[in-house]
């Protein structure tokens, strides 16, 4: 095992997430995107997309190559390394689900640049 693995799998630990979603309701919305960004999801558009998510009550999750981050910490997101073209799934979950996919989906795919 890679320590990037191990570092990743300790981090899953720390956000209280697992790989067989068992944190979450079985009405979740879940989509994957292309990431689209001309940087991919480096500090800026991070930190963009957590501004984003934490307008919402719903918990957001992203997955990419099987590491599932709190969508609602730029330290997780970071982790992923996710450049442009990179595929992701982003998981949201709650009241306003569908309000915050729709925002969310914006800034992965470069909408808001």
């Amino acid at each position: 095992m890679s320590l990037l693995s191990s570092a990743r799998q300790a981090l899953n630990l720390f956000c209280g997430f697992n790989n067989n979603k068992q944190f979450f309701l079985n009405n979740m919305i879940t989509e994957t995107i292309i990431i689209k960004n001309e940087v991919g999801l480096h500090a800026r558009p991070a930190a963009q997309f957590v501004k984003v998510a934490e307008k919402f009550a719903s918990k957001v999750r992203l997955c990419k190559d099987g590491v599932w981050v709190n969508g609602k910490s730029v330290l997780g997101i970071l982790t992923l390394a996710a450049e442009k073209g990179s595929q992701v799934i982003l998981e949201v979950d709650g009241q306003d689900e569908q309000e915050a996919l729709v925002e969310l989906k914006k800034i992965l795919e470069g909408v808001n640049d």
